[in-house]
Order: C-alpha cells, then structure tokens, then sequence
C-alpha cells in the first residue's frame, strides 16, 4: 500500500468518525477531538526530532495567544478572534484541551527517554519534584477521602482540586524538556513577545470600542502576571545583555504599550506582587554584587522615593503608586465588612470548625457571615473561594496547606538559590524573571482565584521545573 494511499485512507476514516460525534453529541467541538488526536499522532515524530523544548515552545506560544473564554477575556460584550481559538484549549469536555495535552506531553517525554536521560534525570533532582508532586496529589487524594465520606460531589471535587493535580505535571514537564540555560531563556522570550502582541490588542481594542469594553477584564484578569513578567524580563535583559542587542531594542520599544495595557488592566494584585518580588529580590542579590553597584542602587531607590511623593496625590497611570495604596486601604469603603472580609471569616470558621481534618472537597462552605450574592456572575463562589489559600486549609486541613506551602517555599527556594548560583548570567536572568512570575502567582493565590487557570499552572510548573534543573546543574558545576 503506498504511503499516499494509506493517509488519504486514514483522513477519510478520521474525517468519518469527526462526522458522526458532531452528529450525535450535542457539544459540536467534540467533533474536533479525533483530528486532534490524529495529528497529535502524525506529528510526534517531527516534535521528537526537533526537540522536547520545541514542544513547549508551540503550547506556550498558543497558551498565551489564544484567550481563556472562561476567564471572560475582554469583557462580555466583545469577541475578537483570539478568544473562539481559545475554546479548544479552555473550554472543558471534563477535561479540558491544556490538560488533555499535559498528560500526553508528559507520558511522551517519559516513555521516548533513554536510560542514560532517566540516570541523569534522577542526578539533577527529580526525586525532590516527585515528591513534591506526590504531596500534591496526597493532599488532593485526602480532601477526596474526606469530602465522599461527608457526602461530598466527585465531580464538584475535581473541579476544586484541579490545580493540585497540574501545576505538579507541568513541573516535571519543565524539568524534562528545558534542559539549558537557553532553552529557558528562549521560553522567556516567547513568553514576553506573546504578552506584548496581547498588550497591543489590549490597547487597540480598548480606545476602537471603548463603551463595550469592561475595564475589569481587558484581556482578563491573570494577563497582568505577564505583563509583570514582560516589565522584569526587558530590564533584566538590558542589565545581564543575554540577548541580542536587535531583541532588546524591540523588547525596550514595546515597554510602553505592555505598560499602558498593565494599567487600563487595572489588577491591584498584581501591583502588590510587583512590591513582594522587589523585597524578595533584594533579600536574595549576594553581598558582592551590591558593594559593587550600591551607588547605583542608592540613586535608584532615592529617584524612586521621589517620584513616590511627587506623584502620590495623582490618578492612574502617573500615581499609580498612590492610587494603588488608597485603593487597597479603602477596600471596605462603605460596604462594612467587605465581600472579601465576609468570605475569608467564612473560610476561617470553616478552619475552625475542622482544624484537623478539613472538610473535604466535593461540596461548598457554609455562610456563617452571609455574604452577597454573586452567583449571576460567578456561580462557584461558594465551592471555589477567591483566597485559595485559605481554601485549600479549609477544605483539605494541615495535609492540604502543608503539600501547597511545601511547593511554594520550593519555588521561591529554586529561584533565589539559581540567583545567588549564577555565575552564569543566562541562569541568573531566569531566576529574577522566575521569581516575578512565582511571587505573582502566590499573591493571586491569595487574593483572586490564580490557583484555578490552567495557563498559570501551565507556565509557573514550566519556570520551576526549569529553574530546579538549572539550579541542580550550577550546584553539580561549582561543586556544592
């Protein structure tokens, strides 16, 4: 049988079976599921031979171009072309397109190794990343337990536990495939040229239809992360020159509209990450480096204090710094307490009322403290609280804070100890631009659901699992 005949056989036969699932299933996008599998299949051998890293290169590019339809991006009211692209990556069947092709990478990475890449995978510390995964699981496994014997939901439990189950597979997908100093520069490079495309469309959608834009969710509301990772990524890039110089200048010319985009995005939690990542930063810089440049910061820090003072009574974006202070402190205002203060009570009494074991996942907290209802935007708000962290002790008790506090502590550890390693100025750029990124994705941790968007755990597993290896190697290469 000739290779022409076969695949035309083949595209018939997939072309069919796509026919009769968009016939008999409701869900029409179903249909697209076995093209998607059968072009998954025809071109794994290419991606196997241009490399693991230009797998990841392909998902984070498309990751970040297209939107998160369930994130509301850009509001209800708009719909560019970016975001229909996104319901085969957000939209879930039970499992959704981003988390489908986890699995798959990851089962591919593992089994196409050879012995020699499983030996020396083990060398640079993957046990560590196993059991940090393992807890992850553990804790989700347990709150599982506990929720069922409580009557809890399967299927609501899966819904809430979604990110233990990720952000551990992406770890190790980043640990595998971004096995050099470059290839995670290069990932870092995709990453700030999509983000300034996204800022652009941001602008320009934004002033072209200004009253059907909702400025709560230009882009949406995770999209400042990136622009945060883009700010960090460019003036790091300009002090450590790790990239050309033709890059840098497109990176540097592109700042102000990534820039204005971050502020019309309007995201305060994004701004108390950005102070967070500063202070981190500088506890983690080693003495050496600031005996040598502590004129520089010196005047740095003092220009800063005074554009501060100057511009604190000032609107967005000139006060930006003010305004984000008054709007934080007057987060009550006249509706005494908050819906956040009446939700994190909630959490606490749910801490209180099960200080050992949790409650279990699979079902909602009670209101205590009544609080608004807001189902007719967010339907979930009883089952998927906005602070995550207080969530996850919640519903899962110490096993879950623990296995969560674990790989958070472990993230930060691996940037700041690649900054404190990086004799290699390509490892020490990834640190900082990691660390942003970690810092940012703990604080909407915090404050705003960030445990819960598959692209987050997509890219924060990618950064860590690239920082633990490059981390490993700097230790094995200066003999620590």
């Amino acid at each position: 049988m000739s290779v022409v005949f076969r695949v035309t056989l083949e595209i018939q036969m997939v072309a069919m079976v796509s026919g009769v699932c968009f016939w008999l299933v409701p869900l029409k996008l179903i249909a697209l599921v076995p093209i998607g599998l059968y072009l998954a299949v025809r071109l794994l051998p290419l991606f196997h031979t241009l490399g693991p890293a230009f797998l990841v290169y392909v998902i984070a590019a498309l990751a970040l171009f297209v939107d998160d339809i369930s994130q509301v991006a850009w509001g209800r009211d708009l719909t560019p072309f970016t975001e229909p692209l996104g319901m085969l990556l957000y939209e879930s069947f039970g499992i959704n397109g981003l988390e489908a092709v986890s699995v798959l990478m990851f089962v591919w990475l593992t089994t196409n190794s050879s012995t020699m890449q499983r030996a020396n995978w083990w060398r640079l510390g993957l046990l560590p990343l196993l059991a940090i995964g393992s807890a992850m699981f553990l804790a989700s496994f347990y709150s599982l337990i506990i929720g069922q014997l409580q009557g809890g939901s399967l299927n609501t439990h899966f819904i809430q536990t979604r990110f233990l189950h990720l952000l551990p597979i992406w770890t190790l997908i980043g640990f595998l495939a971004i096995r050099t100093g470059s290839q995670a520069l290069r990932l870092g490079l995709i990453m700030a040229l999509l983000t300034l495309f996204k800022s652009i469309q941001a602008i320009i959608i934004y002033f072209i239809a200004r009253q059907s834009v909702d400025d709560e969710y230009l882009v949406d509301h995770y999209f400042s992360m990136f622009s945060v990772y883009y700010i960090v990524f460019v003036m790091a890039a300009i002090w450590l020159k790790q990239l050309a110089w033709g890059t840098r200048i497109l990176l540097l010319t592109g700042l102000p509209f990534v820039f204005v985009a971050f502020v019309l995005n309007d995201r305060r939690t994004a701004y108390v990450g950005m102070v967070f990542g500063m202070v981190l930063l500088a506890a983690m810089i080693p003495l050496p480096w600031y005996r040598r440049y502590l004129g520089r910061v010196l005047a740095a820090s003092a220009i800063f204090l005074v554009y501060v003072a100057a511009t604190w009574r000032f609107e967005p974006p000139i006060g930006i710094i003010g305004a984000t202070f008054r709007s934080i402190m007057s987060e009550s205002g006249a509706e005494i307490p908050s819906y956040r203060e009446l939700e994190n009570a909630n959490l606490l009494n749910a801490v209180a009322t099960a200080p050992v074991l949790g409650l279990g996942t699979g079902r909602e907290f009670d209101e205590r403290f009544l609080m608004p209802d807001i189902s007719f935007v967010y339907d979930r708000y009883r089952m998927i609280p906005h602070n995550l962290m207080l969530a996850t002790w919640s519903f899962a008790g110490p096993v879950g804070i623990a296995a969560m506090g674990l790989c958070f502590s472990l993230m930060i550890a691996s940037a700041g100890r690649l900054i404190r390693l990086g004799f290699d100025p390509q490892h020490r750029m990834v640190a900082v631009t990691s660390l942003f990124f970690f810092v940012q994705y703990i604080v909407y941790t915090y404050g705003d659901l960030g445990l819960q968007i598959p692209r987050n755990q997509l890219f924060s597993g990618l950064l860590f699992g690239a920082c633990w290896r490059l981390m490993m190697q700097s230790q094995r290469s200066d003999g620590s």
